[in-house]
């Protein structure tokens, strides 16, 4: 079962509540002291970070030992005892053409079993973010930001263009007023900027997935700061318990390189220490300039962190995100 409960006293199931098989479609309880099979379903609450597994060729859930099927190992930064670091070997699973896990020589992406993260949750729809890159070394956008990520969305389009099962993505737009932009001047704080006004609308109609958006990553981290007003902002740790942290935000550290002076203890490893891509881009633009050159910006999550880097940075990727039926996961 992957719901329900079951109450045990003196060493006796006295009671169950709506186990739910997902295998079969059915629930167990406990009605008049008989258990009782019904194909009745129930309600399932999906929480933030929720690790679901959603096999992309047939368009269905699949269970995590069928995740677990393609198995490589790699070496990783564990800890640092004040002299060097130290690195284990990690056995871990799948592959995409990224080479996330370490297997460099993979050139295809793994189109079945995949597992996703909760992101997001209506009354019948799940967004889901991928676990890694589908593709790295991806610009943005190779002219400016005033369109949207044109570079990043074919990367994506491409990527993900036998995903079975998926539904069209929500359409997103951004828009930034004239004369709304910032750039550094010295670690005392940023000044305002002239710049054009921007108002961009990415229809996905044709696409089976879709980019993080920055505004959900700030409400997942806690992140109260404009978006795209500094180069950094970080999301905040202070109301958030070590085990939410695990659960809730792990994906904003998941599968993302963090050269060996930035290693912390993180809630979700492996961190693949093999590759220089650091991060993956979101759909939104970034109202922050590092000169007065006015070269344009857009957001990408880097290890917990929103940053503002150029749209044609290369060590940045592409993630998908899919939103599929609640109706699947019944």
């Amino acid at each position: 079962p992957t719901s329900g409960s079951v109450d045990i006293e003196n060493n006796r199931v006295v009671s169950v509540s709506n186990l739910y098989f997902p295998k079969n479609k059915y629930n167990v309880s406990t009605v008049d002291g008989n258990l009782v099979a019904s194909k009745a379903q129930i309600t399932r609450t999906y929480e933030l970070g929720d690790v679901i597994y959603f096999d992309v060729e047939s368009g269905s859930t699949c269970s995590e030992n069928e995740y677990k099927k393609s198995l490589g190992e790699y070496e990783t930064i564990v800890d640092w005892n004040g002299t060097e670091y130290i690195s284990e070997t990690v056995t871990d699973y799948g592959n995409s053409k990224s080479g996330y896990n370490g297997i460099d020589n993979k050139d295809e992406n793994q189109n079945s079993c995949l597992k996703f993260y909760v992101v997001s949750s209506t009354s019948d729809r799940l967004s889901l973010i991928l676990d890694h890159n589908t593709s790295d070394e991806v610009a943005w956008s190779d002219t400016d930001n005033s369109e949207g990520p044109l570079i990043a969305l074919n990367s994506l389009k491409d990527d993900t263009i036998s995903w079975q099962g998926v539904l069209t993505p929500t359409s997103y737009t951004y828009e930034r007023d004239q004369d709304s932009c910032y750039m550094d001047t010295d670690e005392n704080g940023i000044v305002s900027q002239n710049c054009s006004a921007i108002n961009y609308t990415i229809d996905y109609t044709g696409y089976n997935a879709r980019l993080i958006t920055a505004e959900e990553v700030a409400k997942t981290a806690n992140i109260s700061t404009e978006l795209g007003k500094t180069e950094v902002v970080t999301l905040n740790q202070s109301s958030i318990s070590t085990d939410e942290l695990k659960t809730k935000i792990g994906w904003l550290y998941d599968r993302i390189y963090m050269p060996k002076e930035f290693v912390v203890s993180i809630p979700n490893k492996p961190i693949n220490n093999s590759t220089t891509i650091v991060g993956y881009w979101t759909a939104t633009a970034s109202s922050f300039f590092h000169d007065d050159e006015l070269v344009p910006h857009a957001l990408r999550v880097r290890a917990g962190t929103l940053k503002s880097n150029s749209i044609g940075d290369n060590e940045t990727g592409v993630r998908p995100v899919i939103e599929i039926s609640k109706d699947k996961l019944k």
